[in-house]
C-alpha cells in the first residue's frame, strides 16, 4: 500500500495532482487515497465527477448530503455487498452489479428497443453463475473468451479467437454538439454535465 511506504504519500498526492491538472480530471486528486481498494481503483477508474465537482452540478445543499460521510468502500460494497478476497473476483462481482447492472444493460435495451431490435444477454443469467462460480477465478488462464469459443460443437476458428476486440460507440459528442450550436464538449462527462443541466432546468 501507498501508505506504508514511509513519506511515499505526499509524492503520490503530488503525482495524482498534475494527472488531475494534465487530463482535466479532477478526480485523479483521489488517487492516492482511493486506490488502496479494489473499491477505490474501481471507482477512479469509472467515476465521471469527483466529489469536489458535485456542488457545481448539483448544488451546494443536495452535493453536501451526498458527500455527507462519503466513502467510496462503503458506497461500493451498498450495491455490490462483501467482496471475496481475491481481486480479480472482487472486481468481476463490482462490474456486473455496478456498471454492467446499471449502465450496460440499461443502455442495451434503451438502444435495441428504439431501433425494434429484440436484444438477448442470454451469459447473464443468475442460474448460469451459480453453475460457474466456483470455476471462475481460474477463468483469467483463459484469455479472449477461450473457453466459451472452444465450447460449441464446431469450435470458431484462432483466427476469430485472437481477432483484435471490437465494439460500438455511442455518439454522445455528435448529440451535444447538436444540442449545443455544433460544439462538442467533453464525451461522457460533458454528457453527464448536459443531463444535470437539464434536470435543473426542468426540461
Amino acid at each position: 500500500m501507498v501508505v506504508r511506504v514511509p513519506g511515499s504519500m505526499p509524492l503520490a498526492k503530488r503525482v495524482a495532482s498534475l494527472q488531475a491538472q494534465r487530463t482535466s480530471k479532477p478526480r485523479w486528486n483521489y488517487a492516492p487515497e482511493w486506490v488502496q481498494s479494489v473499491a477505490g481503483a474501481w471507482w477512479l477508474s469509472r467515476s465521471i465527477s469527483s466529489p469536489a465537482e458535485l456542488p457545481v452540478l448539483m448544488g451546494a445543499e443536495l452535493a453536501a448530503e451526498v458527500l455527507r460521510n462519503f466513502d467510496v468502500q462503503t458506497w461500493v460494497s451498498t450495491m455490490t455487498g462483501a467482496l471475496p478476497d481475491e481481486p480479480r473476483l472482487a472486481l468481476g462481482q463490482i462490474e456486473s452489479m455496478t456498471y454492467m447492472r446499471n449502465q450496460l444493460l440499461r443502455d442495451s435495451d434503451w438502444a435495441s428497443m428504439a431501433h425494434s431490435i429484440e436484444l438477448r444477454t442470454p451469459l447473464v443469467d443468475v442460474r448460469l453463475l451459480q453453475q460457474v462460480g466456483p470455476l471462475l477465478h481460474a477463468f483469467y488462464r483463459f484469455p479472449n473468451k477461450f473457453l466459451l469459443a472452444k465450447a460449441p460443437t464446431n469450435p470458431l476458428p484462432y483466427e476469430v479467437i485472437a481477432r483484435k476486440k471490437t465494439g460500438f460507440g455511442i455518439p454522445v459528442g455528435r448529440w451535444l454538439a447538436s444540442a449545443n450550436s455544433g460544439k462538442e464538449s467533453g464525451g461522457s462527462q460533458g454528457w453527464a454535465h448536459e443531463l444535470a443541466r437539464r434536470y435543473e432546468a426542468g426540461l
